[in-house]
């Protein structure tokens, strides 16, 4: 009988802890991760090779969340975007007389090589997670 007190004892403790150990916080529930990595990367030459001159993304991030594409002080031209699992919110590359020469707006992007014509260092992009 003591045994038997003791095992139940023993799976209530154990149940208890696994209960603590996989339970959500407050407000867990409704927060939803990206499935897939999320990358956007600007590149200084055409067709997405040469040096990486900015880029943003990463591993579960928050499907709601976004980040802000601009180009820091003295930064190199990009002349090239790659994007995946990526949502551009909205987005422009202006060309040196200051002439919007490429823009999206909820545009969507499993995967994609942007080439941006003449290269640009006078871009803004709000991105998010696609999935």
């Amino acid at each position: 009988m003591i045994k038997f007190i003791l095992i139940l004892l023993l799976l209530v403790v154990l149940g208890g802890a696994a209960y603590y150990f996989t339970r959500r916080k407050n407000g867990d529930e409704s927060k939803k991760f990206s499935k897939k990595p999320m990358n956007v990367t600007f590149y200084d030459k055409p067709g997405c090779t040469g040096n990486v001159v900015n880029e943003a993304g990463g591993t579960n991030i928050l499907l709601d969340s976004s980040f802000n594409l601009k180009p820091e002080a003295n930064q190199p031209k990009a002349c090239c975007m790659k994007v995946e699992n990526t949502k551009i919110l909205q987005g422009w590359v202006k060309d040196k007389n200051n002439k919007v020469i490429l823009s999206f707006n909820e545009h969507p992007f499993s995967e994609a090589v942007i080439d941006i014509k003449g290269c640009s260092n006078d871009y803004n992009f709000n991105v998010a997670p696609l999935e």
